[in-house]
């Protein structure tokens, strides 16, 4: 007996995928930066480094969902990352987690 296992980001459509880019530009841009490295405007605490290998080991798409959604001090972080979880559904938040861990170098 086969088991089939299917993970929630082929079950994402293009469009909201291609939403996530309109997303991160208008949301996350200015503060994580255009490419994802971190580099937008200075602030009191860096930005995460969507770029880096290290953050995404010391993660899991869970946690990275759940800072998004809650923001950063639901997650113990910068209460300067706002939460988007009211604007966003779930599949836009998985949409945005696929498209954050598509800037990995």
């Amino acid at each position: 007996m086969r088991t089939l296992f299917v993970s929630v980001f082929l079950l994402i459509s293009p469009a909201v995928m291609a939403d996530a880019a309109s997303d991160y530009a208008a949301m996350c841009a200015s503060c994580h930066g255009a490419s994802g490295a971190g580099d937008g405007i200075a602030l009191p605490v860096k930005p995460a480094n969507f770029q880096d290998a290290a953050f995404w080991k010391s993660r899991t798409d869970a946690q990275v969902k759940s800072a998004i959604k809650g923001g950063g001090a639901a997650v113990g972080k910068s209460p300067m990352m706002p939460a988007l979880g009211a604007a966003w559904s779930d599949a836009q938040l998985d949409a945005m987690v696929k498209y954050l861990k598509a800037m990995k170098k």
